[in-house]
């Protein structure tokens, strides 16, 4: 599987777009990968899993991703790009 954070970030947008989150949420999830872009860029790895487990911990709640294959796609995508930092 090949994801990134920026992929990531498409998806969060599609799903608002589609109603799958809700805006709050959305802001919420896209400010996360915001910050994990940045740590990217800075090579902090460490900090990129970090908040990766929080994004994935706060996509994962079914108030926030509605569907459940949705929110196991999320968790999938949140592995795959964390584990490439490891």
């Amino acid at each position: 599987m090949t994801t990134s954070s920026v992929d990531l970030r498409s998806l969060v947008h599609r799903l608002r777009d589609g109603g799958e989150i809700n805006r709050t949420s959305a802001v919420l999830l896209t400010s996360l990968l915001d910050t994990v872009r940045f740590m990217e860029q800075a090579g902090d790895h460490s900090s990129v899993e970090r908040v990766l487990g929080v994004f994935g911990g706060i996509a994962a709640r079914p108030a926030v991703v509605r569907d459940a294959a949705l929110r196991e796609l999320i968790a999938g995508d949140v592995t795959a790009i964390a584990e490439s930092y490891r």
